[in-house]
């Protein structure tokens, strides 16, 4: 058995989709197909008899030899056999070359051989198959990973490219990266691939440079279509690959690139003016305060922060601050602690006085539910000038900011002073007024105009095991692990200092007791297995691990969902099978009774305070247009925002400086009492700390 090898040096083509434009190529000429017959079996390679396969074939074939044909056959699938090597890299732990069976699951390869991803972001997609591959999302995290199923995904195997992407990465400018490769790789010979894809890549451009429009979306499907069925190379059948797996899959960040001129990876930055700004659901005006506070002029940082968010207070406590997870900064450091640079603004400025907006409207609106959406909806169409009235079944209003947070993470008095401020423009509070109860919607429809439900999730889920509605106070157990906690990692860290022990991977069976007094839990160990929609494992159940704990109380703290029962069905208001409210097709607020509106954890399901205050705007919005609207009158013009002179000052050099730490009350302490755990930045910190602002909203 003898075998030369010899490597020769192609002429350009990186990629060539046919096999005579790669014999050509090797030939020293530009690597275009050529006509067929005669196939290069009869006359390829300088006119001799040639047969083309890849290396990797080439690599198979001494273990055949070796081992025999059956042996071979027993590794992989049924239709898919032998093993697959993949060049992993991209947002991975361990990238490099690895060798698996056909058929390795993808979440396999990504987290057991890859190691996950960096810094805890999370999975998004995998890019198979090279440029003009496919995108596999997180929720086929467990495919095999065979010609058959890769294909079903619309991806290929191709060179065994294997490209991991976390969050931050845009499914719309990753399909115009690789379009603007394959673009650049096409030959010219065929008119649907060398035309049809520079016209797909100067949409997808546009696109990702806030040109989309409608339409758009449906021009590159059918393009692609166009340019897979009539290209005459593999590089012109697969190079819409990418656009149409994206479109599959992300369709939803495709729509918001055209229509909301959003990207919410962060990535596409004609569409924005910084990262953090543009993660906000409210899109305050994050680089501008922080300049403030970095100059001294606290003040003037608090009506910056007013301009958008009427809870700066207790976003400055509660919030979920996911501007904090794209702030580049973490790119050299550490995020800039831009929640906690509100707080400061808001615990050190004079607050800025409200006072009275006269109503200049006749329509006059009901807001059911005094949580922070339906307070913020109801601020915002009382600066318009309409008479608007909360109603707030018990006894405060300030919904779960009030009764789903403890006072040691946001003092009372500070949400109340927020809610005040909102009272003071001319919003009434009806207290103590249970809609359907204390008074009926057919009185209701008579009073008001307009409805918005903003009722909030504040019902507890059942757990569903035997012995549930037992009494009494708690234990807490967790199904998976930690880093799969939806809780804060500032969260569990505090509560693990305080001494509170967490057990991982335990599912609750039943719950015993007697005379409604519960004494004991069953539990079960579990283990983790596939993967989930979500990129989490799942747990599953160990056969044969139950045991006992001896507890006095438990609480089920495991979410919540709305309460729909005050709803009268007469209203005509649509209820999902998650127990929300039905926004109506191509409505972002209005219901099927174009009198009634919904936002907010009633409509999305359990979401974040900050969420909530941008769905109480965007129903302002809605609530204002619809009355314009019917009223023949012209959209609603904003006020001129105060002018406020906003420095900029960038350092020349920055130099690595961890974010400022928040001080906190002692974990021995904290242990006695309700008091604040959080004591707010001094104001050295604070302007320290807003010195390591970069600045990304500076145009050069």
């Amino acid at each position: 058995f003898n075998f030369d090898l010899e490597i020769y040096q192609g002429a350009g083509a990186f990629v060539c989709g046919e096999e005579t434009a790669l014999m050509t190529s090797i030939e020293g000429k530009r690597g275009m197909p050529r006509p067929r017959p005669p196939f290069p079996a009869v006359a390829g390679l300088w006119q001799k008899p040639s047969i083309l396969n890849n290396v990797e074939t080439l690599a198979n074939i001494g273990q055949v030899i070796l081992r025999g044909a059956k042996w071979y056959a027993s590794v992989g699938t049924e239709k898919s056999k032998g093993t697959k090597v993949f060049a992993l890299t991209g947002d991975v732990n361990n990238v490099g070359l690895v060798e698996v069976p056909m058929g390795t699951k993808l979440g396999t390869i990504v987290f057991d051989i890859g190691g996950g991803i960096p810094k805890g972001k999370k999975f998004k997609a995998a890019q198979l198959g090279g440029p003009s591959g496919g995108c596999i999302p997180v929720q086929h995290l467990n495919a095999s990973v065979d010609y058959e199923k890769v294909a079903e995904l619309g991806a290929i195997m191709g060179s065994g490219g294997l490209i991991v992407m976390n969050e931050d990465k845009c499914a719309v400018d990753m399909a115009r990266f690789f379009m603007d490769f394959c673009q650049d790789e096409s030959c010219g010979k065929c008119t649907p691939c060398r035309e049809g894809t520079k016209r797909m890549l100067n949409l997808l451009t546009d696109i990702t440079g806030g040109k989309g429009k409608a339409g758009d979306i449906e021009l590159l499907e059918e393009m692609a279509s166009v340019i897979k069925n009539a290209a005459l190379c593999g590089l012109g059948q697969t190079a819409p690959n990418p656009v149409l797996s994206t479109i599959r899959y992300f369709r939803k960040e495709y729509e918001e690139h055209i229509y909301e001129h959003r990207c919410r990876a962060t990535v596409c930055s004609a569409m924005f003016k910084s990262p953090c700004q543009h993660t906000c659901p409210i899109e305050m005006d994050i680089p501008s305060y922080i300049a403030l506070v970095r100059e001294g002029r606290f003040e003037d940082a608090y009506k910056v922060v007013l301009q958008t968010n009427p809870f700066p207070s207790v976003c400055g406590r509660v919030c979920d601050h996911k501007c904090q997870s794209k702030c580049r900064r973490g790119n050299m450091d550490e995020s800039l602690a831009i929640k906690f640079l509100k707080r400061f603004i808001t615990d050190n400025a004079p607050r800025p006085k409200t006072e009275a907006v006269p109503v200049t409207r006749k329509e006059k609106i009901a807001v059911i539910g005094g949580g922070p959406a339906g307070l913020t909806a109801a601020r915002d169409l009382a600066l318009r000038g309409y008479k608007v009235t909360v109603f707030e079944e018990l006894k405060y209003a300030g919904g779960m900011l009030r009764w789903g947070i403890p006072a040691y993470r946001l003092p009372r008095n500070i949400l109340q002073a927020e809610i005040d401020d909102i009272t003071s423009l001319g919003v009434e509070i009806r207290l103590n007024t249970r809609v359907g109860r204390d008074i009926s919607f057919k009185q209701m429809e008579k009073d008001f105009d307009y409805f918005y439900l903003a009722t909030g999730a504040h019902k507890s889920q059942k757990m569903r095991v035997p012995g549930e509605e037992l009494g009494n106070v708690v234990t807490i157990l967790y199904r998976r692990l930690r880093q799969d906690m939806p809780a804060a990692e500032e969260e569990i860290k505090a509560a693990e200092d305080e001494g509170i022990k967490i057990e991982y991977l335990i599912a609750p069976l039943k719950i015993d007791g007697a005379k409604g007094k519960v004494s004991s839990i069953t539990c079960q160990r579990m283990t983790l297995g596939d993967f989930d929609n979500s990129g989490r494992k799942k747990p599953v159940p160990v056969e044969g691990s139950e045991f006992t704990l001896n507890v006095d109380a438990i609480v089920a703290a495991i979410g919540q969902v709305p309460d729909m029962s005050f709803i009268d069905q007469k209203t005509g208001v649509e209820i999902n099978k998650w127990d929300c409210y039905n926004v109506g097709k191509g409505y972002k607020s209005r219901t099927a009774n174009p009198r009634y509106f919904a936002g907010g954890d009633a409509e999305t399901g359990p979401d974040t305070v900050i969420a909530a205050i941008g769905a109480g705007h965007q129903a302002a919005d809605d609530i204002d247009a619809a009355i314009r609207a019917a009223n023949g009158e012209p959209a609603y013009e904003k006020p001129a925002l105060e002018i406020i002179d906003v420095p900029l000052v960038i350092d020349e050099e920055s130099i690595e400086t961890p974010q400022m730490p928040m001080p906190e009350m002692h974990h021995d302490t904290r242990k006695t009492n309700f008091a604040e755990v959080e004591l707010g930045f001094s104001r050295e910190d604070a302007m320290k700390e807003a010195c390591r602002c970069l600045r990304c909203d500076a145009s050069v």
